[in-house]
């Protein structure tokens, strides 16, 4: 064998060698890429069921708290039909009190209210045709008998009220009728209507 044959010969091996040095590395190389995406894929993962959890927890929060404010809504409303009912039982009661009750009711509404001057006295229909212009003497009467200088007119013109009256001047009007001062009373009112409804 020949110097260049031998020389060929060790070449090759050597080349051989380097190439399964080059190869093992390589595979090596790979196994610990892959062994790194690996980890990493594991990583991202973990962090993409710990958001989709998060995510989750959140939404169950947000949807308890909607369920609770949509049933504290209802709730709220249910309290409001209720204590508007009862305002409105309140305002019957009070326009079907039996009629002594109710002329005394509206002859103090009129002497607190009425000011000095010609005051015409606005009723509804029916307390018109049961009170009448007897009723607006009487309280005249009773004005005049404490000094003051209140000359009351009965309206011709009835009104459409539930009960009460308006007190009408040149440049004044006193609403006195029930439905004003249920309203008028229904703040301070209402909290203790809901308390008995409701405990």
């Amino acid at each position: 064998m020949s110097n260049l044959d031998r020389l060929r010969e060790t070449l090759a091996g050597e080349a051989a060698g380097q190439a399964a040095e080059i190869r093992a590395e390589a595979e090596r190389r790979a196994a610990e890429i892959r062994a790194e995406a690996g980890v990493q894929a594991e990583r991202l993962r973990a962090e993409a069921v710990r958001a989709a959890q998060r995510e989750i927890e959140l939404r169950q929060r947000q949807s308890a708290a909607e369920e609770r404010l949509l049933r504290r809504q209802a709730l709220l409303e249910a309290k409001a039909e209720l204590v508007g009912r009862a305002m409105t039982i309140a305002l019957e009661k009070l326009a079907d009190l039996p009629e002594e009750q109710y002329r005394a009711l509206l002859s103090r509404l009129i002497e607190e209210n009425a000011p000095d001057g010609q005051v015409t006295v606005v009723l509804n229909r029916r307390d018109q045709a049961r009170l009448g212009e007897g009723f607006v003497k009487q309280v005249a009467g009773n004005l005049a008998a404490r000094g003051r200088r209140v000359e009351l007119v009965l309206s011709p013109a009835a009104e459409e009220l539930a009960g009460g009256v308006k007190l009408v001047g040149r440049d004044f009007e006193v609403d006195c009728s029930l439905e004003r001062l249920l309203e008028l009373a229904a703040e301070a009112v209402e909290p203790e209507v809901a308390k008995v409804l409701f405990g």
